[in-house]
């Protein structure tokens, strides 16, 4: 039973430390898309502007 309690714990750690992962590649991922859409809405914009004039 001791050696199933220890997997079992092994287990719950690994996964805490692959839902930390998780979080933080998934913020650096929202905000690349942030920076990305921001840059791609003013380009769209400028796009739009000059094509105004």
């Amino acid at each position: 039973m001791p050696r199933a309690q220890r997997r079992l714990r092994k287990g719950i750690s690994d996964l805490t430390a692959l839902v930390k992962k998780l979080s933080t590649t998934r913020a650096v991922v929202n905000g690349g898309l942030t920076i990305l859409g921001s840059a791609l809405g003013s380009g769209i914009v400028t796009a739009l502007h000059s094509l105004g004039h």
